[in-house]
């Protein structure tokens, strides 16, 4: 098991259900390995953000820094 810190781009991926990356992610969970974003990546989160994105976004970076 380990944490994973996840990039960017990968956190784009699945907020946009691309690349199969919400599967790929699924799978480190469902092995034991705990997703993990840092700052850096949240406020690149919310710079990239589009109207009608909050909701799901603000879940997601909920669920990854508190899980």
């Amino acid at each position: 098991m380990a944490t994973i810190l996840l990039d960017t781009s990968v956190i784009f991926d699945h907020l946009n259900g691309r690349y199969g990356r919400t599967q790929f992610l699924d799978q480190l969970i469902e092995q034991g390995h705990v997703l993990a974003c840092c700052p850096v990546n949240i406020t690149e989160v919310y710079a990239g953000l589009r109207p009608g994105e909050e909701a799901k976004t603000e879940a997601f970076i909920a669920w990854s820094v508190f899980p």
